[in-house]
């Protein structure tokens, strides 16, 4: 499950590690629709979150961005479809993928831009994109050389 920052000092308390490079590349693109896949911090500790990995984003939409304000804590998100399936991008998808007895919210957008993030694994030797979304792979790829001085593992690209 992503789990959405309330704001960028978040990434060190969840992840590891939280290098200047990698906070970095965040700032360059949050609020946005790049999600971060980053080693877990052992120390933060959540239920959606059993692994060793850790989804991280802060998301441009009015919605979460007053949730996470609210809150003033990392909550998660989902993109309401099962792996490997495209991401629901209306009320009307994620409501017939989750059932009739979850409440969805019809009239929001679920994605502005009608695209799901970016999916960009950091956890791993080098840097490569597990699903394509709202941020093209040449941006990402840029963002990898600029922040990262790496290259960007284009071999299995969603």
């Amino acid at each position: 499950m992503p789990i959405f920052l309330p704001e960028a000092t978040w990434l060190e308390r969840v992840a590891l590690p939280a290098s200047s490079a990698v906070a970095g590349l965040a700032a360059a693109v949050w609020p946005g629709a790049l999600t971060l896949i980053l080693r877990r911090n052992p120390d933060w500790c959540s239920a959606a979150v059993p692994g060793d990995t850790v989804a991280l984003r802060i998301p441009r939409h009015p919605v979460a961005e007053s949730l996470l304000r609210e809150t003033g804590e990392p909550i998660t998100g989902s993109s309401a479809n099962a792996r490997d399936e495209p991401a629901a991008l209306t009320a009307e998808a994620a409501q017939q993928f989750v059932g009739k007895d979850v409440i969805t919210l019809p009239s929001l957008d679920l994605a502005l831009g009608g695209t799901a993030s970016t999916m960009l694994d950091l956890a791993g030797s080098t840097p490569r994109i597990v699903r394509q979304g709202a941020v093209a792979a040449d941006v990402v790829a840029q963002l990898v050389s600029d922040h990262l001085e790496m290259s960007l593992d284009r071999t299995d690209q969603a």
